[in-house]
């Protein structure tokens, strides 16, 4: 059961994470913007989520649903590894440093975010 529970949440994530990206395909900056914001939200999600199951609300199958499968399908982590990698090698060092650093401290502010919130 866990398994089928991991592949319907990570097809619902990937779909989210494919509808933000859709959302964004025209715009005209270098920034990657949906995958930082695929990030963002699903570590704010993963920090609610792992709230939840530390305190009773959510079970073990919606564990495997949301936090492994959800979330999992959601964050975009090999994206954003590309993505940083492309501002590099293409000279913009400076926005690769600022999408590296920034979304690494947004997505630890948003699951901190959501344990203050909800604690």
């Amino acid at each position: 059961m866990q398994y089928l529970l991991v592949f319907l949440g990570g097809g619902i994530g990937s779909l989210c994470r494919f509808w933000i990206a859709e959302a964004f395909k025209n715009q005209d900056s270098a920034f990657p913007w949906p995958t930082l914001i695929a990030n963002f939200v699903a570590s704010f999600l993963l920090g609610c989520f792992l709230v939840w199951f530390a305190d009773g609300v959510l079970g073990d199958k919606e564990r495997w649903l949301l936090i492994v499968g959800f979330c999992g399908g959601f964050s975009t982590f090999s994206t954003f590894s590309a993505e940083t990698y492309v501002l590099f090698s293409e000279g913009q060092l400076g926005l690769a440093l600022a999408y590296a650093l920034g979304s690494v401290c947004l997505c630890v502010l948003a699951v901190f975010g959501a344990f203050v919130l909800l604690k």
